[in-house]
């Protein structure tokens, strides 16, 4: 709890939509856990910040050709995908 980790991910559609990211607390007790959706409820994860496209710029111009994904002050588990 209170650490950052890196989430490499892929979307080859976009919709302008967002993306969620939750966890799930696991057990050496009962290695069933997390088996289910239900035991991520509760566990959403802050979304910070987009380390692949944070300034794209194009090479030629300078002018950003890539807009970042960003986080929503409204809703801070989501990534809301741009552009």
């Amino acid at each position: 709890e209170g650490g950052l980790m890196v989430v490499d991910s892929y979307l080859d559609t976009h919709h302008n939509g967002h993306h969620e990211m939750r966890a799930c607390v696991m057990d050496d007790n009962d290695p069933a856990k997390c088996s289910t959706p239900g035991e991520f409820e509760g566990n959403e994860l802050h979304f910070v910040r987009d380390l692949i496209h944070p300034e794209a710029r194009d090479d030629v111009t300078g002018a950003p050709n890539h807009p970042a994904m960003y986080p929503d002050p409204a809703y801070p588990e989501r990534g809301m995908y741009a552009g």
